[in-house]
């Protein structure tokens, strides 16, 4: 038997390496189609704090437009002097909505914890977080109602109708010239700088998910070898589809570079 030895620079050379062997878990990968989607909380619906006619400002703001903060997408002439009436409602909107997002806090807080001492259920905690959500969202839905109605009345009698935050108009429910009662929903902003991811899954899949992991997210199209963006797992409110057997999970992904919408 023969014995080769080689020295560094030979091994530098031929491009031998070595290491040690370990052993260690891989994690299993899937892919799947997943659909973009407005976050939890991101949507508001403008509503009419008063009754009054519709008018057109001077920059008209279209379906899918890019819209400032303090941009104003209506104008509202009342037909009556009811703007101390529409704060007063929207103030109490605001009171009510508080109150049930205060109780649903705790009660999240108390299932999530009760879930962590093996004493309650996770399916419990997470539509107790799913309820405290839209709790969140409706509040903040109230208290923009209640900065529109708080917003001064012109000389003239109208009210610019503006948005609250840089967003997105998702949809227009009501046009220039029309009279709207109050309350009436007249537009929809959403904001997109973050998105979520919904991936349907088949129900008997789920007990084979990490549910902590993070995805990858990758255009469609792109190659196998593409990294994609890392996009983290979010409580979202429980969703499926019957007649497919699927459940839906749900990944938070930073869009603030605009790329979906």
């Amino acid at each position: 038997m023969t014995t080769l030895t080689l020295t560094a620079e030979a091994e530098a050379r031929l491009g031998i390496e070595t290491s040690s062997v370990e052993e260690s878990e891989i994690g299993r990968t899937r892919t799947v189609g997943g659909f973009v989607m407005p976050a939890g909380g991101s949507e508001i619906t403008v509503t009419a704090p008063f009754a009054g006619r519709l008018e057109a400002p001077a920059a008209v703001a279209s379906i899918g437009s890019a819209v400032t903060e303090g941009t104003p997408i209506l104008l509202l002439v009342p037909l009556a002097a009811s703007e101390r009436d529409a704060r007063i409602e929207a103030e109490r909107a605001v009171s009510d909505a508080e109150g049930r997002q205060v109780m649903l806090a705790k009660r999240a807080e108390r299932a999530a914890q009760m879930a962590t001492d093996g004493s309650g259920s996770r399916r419990a905690a997470e539509e107790a977080q799913a309820e405290l959500t839209t709790a969140n969202a409706t509040l903040k839905a109230t208290r923009d109602r209640l900065s529109l109605a708080s917003q001064g009345v012109s000389a003239s009698g109208v009210i610019a109708l503006q948005a609250p935050f840089a967003a997105t108009v998702r949809a227009m429910h009501a046009n220039a010239g029309q009279t709207v009662a109050s309350g009436t929903p007249l537009f929809d902003l959403v904001r997109l700088q973050t998105v979520w991811i919904r991936v349907p899954l088949y129900a008997g899949d789920l007990s084979d998910l990490d549910r902590r992991a993070a995805a990858s997210v990758a255009p469609l199209g792109a190659s196998e070898s593409s990294a994609g963006r890392q996009a983290p797992p979010v409580m979202a409110p429980p969703s499926a589809d019957a007649a497919t057997a699927g459940v839906d999970v749900f990944y938070a992904l930073d869009n603030r570079d605009g790329s979906l919408r």
